[in-house]
């Protein structure tokens, strides 16, 4: 008899976890789809609520007010954006005994510009929300608990980048931080900005497929190019 209670107990326990593990998700998800549209600004916990199906009530219950709410969705993006970035481009430069060559560093650059502009081409709600803190100079994202820092593949990078230098591989004066930062932004920028492009080049197709792989090679080709110290052997 004393077995049956804690079995039927531990089973309603089991059900509400659950149940409330269904309910933060389902906040979350509608939370990322208004604050996408809306930004933290415009996004109102009411219309949260009612995207999500469950009663404001609860949304404080579980994330206390809107900014934790908005701070919850944020974390969620970040983690992902960083393992992105720790599992992809850290294995491009994983095997730090073998001898660098110039077609490991131009399969590194140019992987890491496909690999950033196919991220954010594929999670337009992560460069929508960008977009909004931008406009929003960064306030709320800023305040935002931040994602413990992994520094083991920056670390890697840098290190990769410096043995390519010594090799006279990268040109000297480049900046490796710069680099990683520009290749992370180039993408993000031009899909966030494809409207714009439409009315600055009338006539030119920067929307569609073709052409979003097109601006993707021309980056890469940009990067090697500028990154890269010419061939020896090409020249000869």
């Amino acid at each position: 008899m004393v077995e049956t209670r804690i079995k039927v107990a531990t089973e309603r326990r089991q059900k509400r976890e659950r149940d409330a593990e269904a309910a933060r998700e389902a906040i979350l998800a509608a939370a990322q789809t208004i604050f996408v549209r809306s930004g933290y600004s415009g996004a109102r916990v009411d219309e949260i609520a009612k995207e999500a199906g469950y009663n404001k009530a609860l949304i404080f219950h579980y994330f206390q007010d809107k900014l934790g709410l908005y701070q919850e969705v944020v974390g969620r993006m970040k983690s992902r954006n960083f393992a992105m970035l720790k599992e992809r481009i850290s294995a491009l430069v994983s095997d730090e005994a073998e001898p660098i060559t110039r077609e490991w560093v131009r399969t590194f650059l140019e992987q890491s510009v496909r690999l950033t502009f196919d991220h954010y081409r594929e999670h337009a709600e992560i460069r929508r929300l960008l977009a909004w803190e931008s406009a929003e100079r960064w306030l709320t994202f800023s305040g935002c608990n931040p994602v413990p820092p992994d520094e083991t593949w920056v670390s890697k990078v840098r290190a990769f980048l410096r043995r390519a230098q010594e090799a006279g591989i990268i040109r000297p004066e480049i900046d490796a931080n710069m680099l990683m930062a520009n290749i992370s932004g180039m993408g993000l920028i031009f899909l966030t900005s494809i409207p714009r492009y439409q009315h600055v080049f009338p006539g030119v197709d920067f929307a569609s497929p073709e052409a979003q792989d097109h601006a993707r090679e021309q980056m890469a080709l940009l990067v090697v190019n500028g990154a890269m110290t010419p061939d020896p052997d090409a020249a000869s």
